[in-house]
């Protein structure tokens, strides 16, 4: 994953990788620490929903706040008041309304229509899907798959829109 991370985005340094067992008091004092090991931190990344709120709960409450920009896979609801309070945070994780629907639609489409699942085959995933419109097949680690899409994120302009 470093490799990947150097290869597209040149110009940010990952300084540390941090563990908080997706406990929210460790994931508190991972953030703690992070912030004081490194003054000039400008961003803490966090892959969990309770890594995020824990990391954004911290700064929001410290003289960090607007100056280390919090993201991450998160709720919406459990991150509203951080995105919203100045924090600089925002969270990322599929829209469910919209997955559930492209899941049905896609389902519907393989079962009735006869779709192709084969690797490269275009499923169309309906008139109500919010986001792309098509997927694409392709080779999964144990069979053909389907990516429903890119993530939400969630911002002070958006965040009030979604309710889980």
């Amino acid at each position: 994953m470093k490799k990947e991370l150097a290869a597209k985005y040149p110009n940010v340094k990952v300084v540390a990788t941090a563990y908080g067992l997706d406990k929210p008091e460790e994931s508190t004092t991972e953030t703690q620490g992070l912030i004081q090991k490194y003054p000039t931190i400008k961003a803490i990344v966090a892959p969990t929903s309770v890594g995020i709120v824990a990391a954004a709960k911290y700064v929001s409450g410290s003289a960090s706040k607007g100056k280390v920009f919090v993201t991450g896979l998160g709720l919406p609801n459990d991150m509203k008041t951080y995105i919203k309070d100045g924090s600089g945070a925002q969270a990322s994780l599929w829209d469910v309304e919209n997955f559930g629907y492209v899941s049905v639609q896609i389902a519907n489409s393989i079962v009735n229509k006869k779709q192709s699942v084969k690797v490269g085959a275009k499923i169309a995933s309906g008139k109500g899907d919010k986001g792309l419109k098509t997927r694409t097949v392709t080779k999964g680690a144990v069979g053909n798959e389907v990516i429903l899409g890119p993530a939400t994120v969630f911002t002070a302009a958006n965040v009030d829109q979604f309710n889980f």
